[in-house]
């Protein structure tokens, strides 16, 4: 019989038919916005970190494994705007242990947003930004606004594209919720034309996009 690793989490997503993950947890990080704090340490679910930001900036490499809860007060800058996660460094995979009914990012309009720029603006916030490759699994990511440039087909703004997601490395997506976001350009996801943008087996809805010429996500690859 094959012995698994003493430190190792099982995850079964909350619908059936999905295959269990198996994931040696040693030196993984765990975030919640509910119970954690960042004065733990991140090494279990007891010991959580609050913030995505302070259990990113601990690892260039691993899996941060985030807790039920609303994700609304993290604001990160960069230069596609604000955003609620940033991945900026290594490869990173967040799983929401507890799946995507209960593991929401929420990100919010430009409360200054001009009339005609449905909530988009500079003061507005995407729920996630990458520099980096990642990978997302089990999350709602929903009220991303971008800011109100658009650019063109050709040459895009960044800061106007991709209100639940924009990233510049390759990003994967899977079994997520993807709702209610609202951009210039490539409402949902949006990655860049040398990288890849995957989405596997999520759910796009109510995604709002202010210009005709473009639509909810802007990729590579669908299944």
């Amino acid at each position: 019989m094959p012995k698994w690793p003493e430190e190792t989490l099982w995850l079964a997503p909350p619908e059936n038919g999905h295959a269990l993950l198996q994931i040696e947890t040693a030196g993984f990080k765990w975030v919640d916005c509910v119970n954690g704090s960042d004065d733990n340490d991140g090494a279990t679910r007891e010991t959580a970190y609050k913030t995505f930001a302070k259990a990113h900036a601990t690892m260039n490499y691993g899996t941060i494994f985030v807790c039920p809860g609303v994700y609304s007060n993290e604001v990160h800058e960069s230069d596609a705007g604000k955003c609620r996660f940033a991945f900026t460094s290594g490869y990173t995979r967040a799983i929401a242990v507890e799946g995507p009914e209960k593991t929401i990012i929420l990100g919010a309009p430009d409360p200054e947003a001009e009339a005609d720029k449905d909530g988009c603006g500079p003061n507005a916030v995407r729920c996630v930004y990458g520099t980096a490759n990642f990978s997302m699994q089990g999350f709602t990511l929903t009220g991303g606004y971008t800011g109100a440039a658009g650019g063109t087909v050709t040459v895009p703004n960044v800061s106007g594209c991709g209100g639940a997601a924009y990233g510049t490395g390759t990003s994967i997506f899977r079994d997520c919720i993807i709702t209610n976001n609202h951009a210039r350009r490539a409402a949902a996801v949006y990655g860049t034309p040398k990288c890849y943008a995957t989405l596997y087996n999520c759910r796009i809805s109510g995604n709002r996009t202010a210009l005709n010429d473009d639509g909810a996500v802007r990729g590579r690859r669908l299944v």
